[in-house]
């Protein structure tokens, strides 16, 4: 591959990982509101549930965005 390629990639890749940690916040948001809304106990420790799951998912997209980032950032560097 060439360097332009990586280049391209690694711009690609934070990017992703910026537009994944606005999402978290967005959602993070919606739901601690639907979390104050709510009326009865159960739904509220539904939604709880709910904020972690989606949150831990946010979570892994980010570190394997990271992830990706750095192997470009190693294949960039032994590029000729």
């Amino acid at each position: 591959m060439s360097k332009e390629y990586y280049k391209k990639a690694i711009l690609t890749c934070k990017a992703n990982m910026a537009r994944e940690r606005e999402q978290k916040k967005k959602d993070n948001a919606r739901i601690a509101d639907s979390i104050k809304k709510a009326s009865s106990a159960v739904v509220k420790a539904q939604l709880r549930r709910d904020k972690k799951a989606v949150s831990d998912r946010h979570d892994y997209n980010i570190n394997r965005y990271k992830q990706q980032l750095e192997g470009y950032q190693k294949s960039l560097k032994n590029c000729k």
